[in-house]
């Protein structure tokens, strides 16, 4: 989740700046946006810093660091994304990540659940009552941009991973079934505490990532997972029109990340990339049999890959998945692209 200031939208208008984030507020005598995103994030990094830009906005400061320094910037964005975070809180726990010299093997403590950062946010809630008052507080948050870019960690350590208590007893339907239903209840939450904006990205097709290529015949895309994928997109749609039928000032703009992430890999060459499959820094096949680590194989060019390791896209590839989401046709931003959400 992020809190952050805005110039004036003119100029965005204009294309005079860049970033995204909303939320809109009075401060002194001029009128500026402040643009909040509440994050709800698996991955931290060039998505949200090109969605920032793209409205002339500093990247949203981390909860943890805010608390931890007692700097009182909250209303200047606030970010609550965490790497590799699930929907589910089982899923941190069966993530394969590798131990540290020093620390315990509890998953837990290298990542926060989507449950706890709806937590942190209805604590950072509390701080701005605090400081600005109930009704300014209010109409802050009502204002601001809530972001949510989770889920595919969780359909990935399903089909991915050994831990039992993810794929013991549960059908691919019924995991689905559990994570929308635990969305759908996180998403009620911050409704509650005063969410009124959101932007939401769908999972894209996980199974065309270099760790899903590795493991399938001639490296092609697992069809499966990316079924499965596409499946919980579409019932996530539907919460959101259950959403906006219950609560008639609950505002989305949904990302079709899938197709679009599709239509790239599908057509690589005329968006400027040379390779689709490989991962830029990793070791072994695609470079994906390891992560990116100081002794991992790196690619000349980051900028002609897809991939930047073997889950995450580059910031090249990042960066049309933000204009595409900010300016996008409602085949990929629906019912309305960030642009037109932020002047809401």
């Amino acid at each position: 989740m992020n809190f952050s200031k805005r110039k004036d939208l003119e100029e965005i208008r204009k294309g005079k700046r860049g970033r995204s984030k909303r939320m809109l507020e009075e401060i002194g005598k001029g009128k500026k946006e402040c643009v909040s995103e509440v994050k709800m994030e698996e991955q931290e990094g060039e998505r949200e810093r090109g969605s920032s830009e793209k409205l002339g906005l500093q990247s949203p400061l981390p909860y943890l660091y805010l608390v931890h320094t007692k700097t009182n910037e909250f209303s200047r964005g606030v970010s609550f994304a965490s790497a590799a975070a699930g929907i589910l809180n089982s899923t941190n726990r069966c993530l394969d990540l590798p131990l540290i010299d020093g620390l315990d093997d509890e998953i837990s403590h290298f990542t926060i659940p989507m449950d706890e950062q709806v937590e942190y946010y209805i604590k950072t809630r509390g701080i701005l009552v605090e400081n600005l008052g109930e009704s300014r507080a209010a109409k802050l948050l009502s204002e601001s941009v809530f972001t949510i870019v989770i889920g595919s960690t969780d359909i990935g350590t399903y089909f991915y991973s050994r831990c039992a208590s993810v794929t013991e007893r549960r059908s691919p339907q019924q995991f689905i079934d559990i994570i929308v239903i635990t969305m759908k209840r996180h998403l009620k939450r911050i409704y509650d505490h005063g969410g009124r904006k959101f932007v939401i990205l769908g999972i894209g097709p996980i199974g065309c990532t270099p760790s899903a290529r590795v493991n399938t015949k001639n490296e092609a895309c697992d069809e499966v997972s990316n079924y499965w994928a596409s499946k919980y997109n579409q019932a996530l749609l539907l919460v959101l029109r259950d959403l906006i039928s219950e609560f008639q000032d609950f505002i989305y703009s949904y990302i079709n990340i899938y197709d679009l992430f599709l239509n790239i890999v599908e057509q690589a060459d005329s968006y400027g990339f040379k390779d689709k499959k490989t991962a830029c820094c990793g070791l072994g096949r695609l470079n994906a049999d390891e992560a990116c680590y100081p002794i991992s194989s790196l690619c000349p060019d980051r900028s002609d890959h897809v991939f930047w390791d073997l889950y995450h896209p580059t910031e090249a590839f990042t960066r049309i998945i933000v204009e595409a989401a900010f300016d996008g046709p409602q085949h990929y931003a629906f019912p309305v692209n960030v642009r037109q959400l932020v002047s809401t």
